[in-house]
C-alpha cells in the first residue's frame, strides 16, 4: 500500500474473503487521536530570552529552551561569544555537552564589552543562532569599610564638675576609584 506510514495490517479473524477483509491500521489510529499524521523530527526552534548577568572575569548566561524542540530532545547549546573592544571573531564557548538553561563564561577581561548568543542542538540538527545579548565583566564593587565606634566615656571637668556627654565617631571609608 503506498502513502501509509508506518503501518501494521492485520486482518481480523473470522473473516474469511478478501473482498470482505477488515484492516486495522496504526497508523489511522494515531490520526485519529491526533487529527494529524505524525511528522519527521526537525531541527529545534531557537532559544529565547537569553539574559547575562556580570561578575569577575565573567558572565553567567540563562535563556529559556525553545517552545519547538523538533519532536526530540534538547541535547546540548552551543554559545558563543566575542570581545567587542578587541576583536571581532565568535568563539564558541567550551562547556562540554549539557542541556543546561545556564552556563558561566568565564575568563573574561574585565570591563572589556562581550557579546553572546546560542543555539540549541538536537539529533537532527542545528537551530538558528539567538539575538545577541552584550555585557562587561567587572570586578565587583568594593564595599564601604567601616572601621568602628571611636567611643570616649561620660567625662567630668575636674575644674567644673561638668558632665561631658558621650561622644562616638564612625568612619565610612569608600573606594572611589
Amino acid at each position: 500500500m503506498v502513502g501509509l506510514y508506518n503501518a501494521d495490517i492485520i486482518p481480523v479473524p473470522g473473516v474469511n474473503t478478501a473482498a470482505s477483509n477488515i484492516w486495522s491500521l496504526k497508523s489511522y489510529e494515531y490520526y485519529k487521536r491526533l487529527n494529524s499524521w505524525p511528522s519527521s523530527p526537525t531541527s529545534p526552534g531557537t532559544p529565547t530570552n537569553l539574559s547575562a548577568t556580570p561578575g569577575n572575569s565573567q558572565i553567567t548566561l540563562s535563556w529559556l529552551a525553545p517552545s519547538d524542540t523538533g519532536g526530540v530532545s534538547i541535547t546540548d547549546y552551543i554559545i558563543e561569544f566575542k570581545n567587542n573592544d578587541t576583536d571581532n571573531i565568535w568563539q564558541i564557548f567550551n562547556d562540554g555537552v549539557s542541556s543546561s538553561l545556564s552556563a558561566i563564561i568565564t575568563g573574561l577581561t574585565n570591563n572589556n564589552s562581550y557579546s553572546f548568543r546560542i543555539k540549541s542542538v538536537n539529533s537532527i540538527g542545528e537551530s538558528a543562532y539567538s539575538s545577541t545579548i552584550s555585557a562587561t565583566p567587572g570586578a565587583s564593587p568594593i564595599e564601604p569599610l567601616y572601621i568602628g565606634n571611636i567611643g570616649i566615656s561620660t567625662l567630668y571637668s575636674e575644674s567644673s564638675f561638668t558632665k561631658i556627654n558621650n561622644i562616638k565617631l564612625g568612619l565610612i571609608l569608600e573606594d572611589t576609584i
